[in-house]
């Protein structure tokens, strides 16, 4: 889950990009709203294909293409190789990472799945308290072709190690789930075979798509990675406008990575006594406090305090994304829905940078991008208080 984080640093390569080329914002922000359509395309088939076949061999091709796609980056002339190697390869790259390590985790655990997420999750904050300062550091020395490099070697190793070692079930070593001390053999290998039928075969799927609960939780998915992607991917450009130093402005992307941590290892516990949706509303009110920040944020210190609650809060929401559809939905179809979900966050990943870049292109300055932030952030509290709670389906594993 750390490649997850540095891969998602890539508004630290927007400055030396526009610099070294002449690109505009919105030539460089094409790359990753082109990884946000790869990405729709591919989680679902590789959701489908992970509960066909072995994690191990999904994780090693992710791998692969992940840290292929970042290092060839290094070698661009144009911007349509950008989007090939960084959209194109990294993004199906990055299909393999989140449903299948989140489902792996709800098959793992029956009990304080909470806590398990959060620990898991807080991966994906070490990698972006990690990442910017770190490949800034790499970019201001030895250029921004060096900085890619190093992030395409670190993902194949790291992507590769924990491809090796990773386990889908515990049935697969003779265990059962934490928590699960009356699971019988033969009911987890109906569940099993269950799980791995395809959405046209699967009733549960298609029971979901048909209900307003699905499309209540997609609509929050979208419009929250629209205000992530745009916070991710023009931030250190804000603080560059205020006479804040890339390095330091830097240290702000890792300053949300370590809240981040924070965020999931408190939510998660948390959301184990209050129930997955008050712990939501918690973070979104926590989140539109952030938008509100950043609108008035005029220097390093008001930019810290901005990235500090802003971590918090996308920890904490993204600590819960999984135990909410599977609250919903139950867990025999769970790998299926999540990679539905998970288009959401495509969608909204390309709306968010494509659109940031072309109001700042527009207007030269961010105040009215933040406030149509915090309208969003407003919008994401209101349809989490109207998500109804009580048809939640009792969760089981599956």
């Amino acid at each position: 889950m750390s490649i997850h984080g540095i891969f998602f640093s890539f508004g630290i390569f927007y400055k030396p990009l526009m610099d070294h080329f002449g690109w505009t914002a919105m030539e460089v922000a094409l790359a990753p709203s082109t990884v946000s359509v790869v990405y729709v395309i591919c989680v679902l088939p590789v959701s489908m294909i992970y509960k066909r076949l072995r994690l191990r061999l999904v994780i090693l091709l992710g791998g692969l293409l992940t840290g292929s796609g970042l290092a060839l980056c290094s070698q661009v002339t144009a911007s349509w190789q950008l989007c090939l190697f960084y959209g194109i390869m990294g993004g199906i790259g990055t299909s393999t990472v989140w449903v299948p390590f989140t489902s792996t985790i709800m098959n793992w655990f029956t009990a304080k799945r909470g806590l398990a997420m959060g620990i898991a999750l807080s991966g994906s904050g070490l990698g972006s308290l990690a990442g910017p300062p770190s490949l800034t550091y790499i970019t201001l020395t030895y250029g921004w072709q060096n900085a890619f490099l190093f992030a395409g070697a670190l993902s194949l190793l790291v992507m590769f190690s924990a491809g090796l070692v990773m386990k889908g079930r515990p049935e697969e070593m003779g265990l059962t789930a934490y928590g699960d001390i009356r699971a019988d053999q033969s009911t987890r290998r109906a569940s099993q075979a269950q799980s791995t039928e395809t959405i046209a075969n699967d009733p549960s799927a298609r029971n979901a798509l048909g209900r307003m609960e699905f499309w209540l939780i997609y609509s929050l998915w979208v419009i929250s990675t629209i205000v992530q992607s745009i916070y991710s991917q023009h931030l250190v450009l804000f603080a560059l406008s205020l006479g804040i130093s890339s390095i330091i402005a830097s240290i702000a992307l890792g300053i949300i990575g370590l809240s981040s941590i924070f965020g999931r290892l408190t939510i998660g516990p948390l959301q184990d006594k209050i129930g997955t949706k008050r712990a939501l509303v918690l973070c979104y009110l926590i989140n539109l406090a952030s938008a509100l920040l950043l609108i008035f944020a005029n220097d390093r210190s008001s930019l810290y305090v901005f990235a500090v609650v802003l971590g918090f809060a996308f920890g904490g929401r993204t600590t819960l994304e999984v135990p909410l559809a599977s609250g919903f939905f139950g867990l025999a179809s769970l790998a299926v829905i999540l990679g539905i979900f998970e288009t959401a966050f495509g969608v909204g990943g390309f709306i968010g940078p494509y659109f940031a870049g072309y109001m700042y292109d527009l207007t030269g300055r961010y105040h009215e991008l933040f406030l149509f932030c915090a309208v969003a952030s407003t919008l994401l509290l209101l349809i989490t208080v109207a998500i109804n709670r009580t048809k939640c389906v009792k969760t089981q594993r599956s």
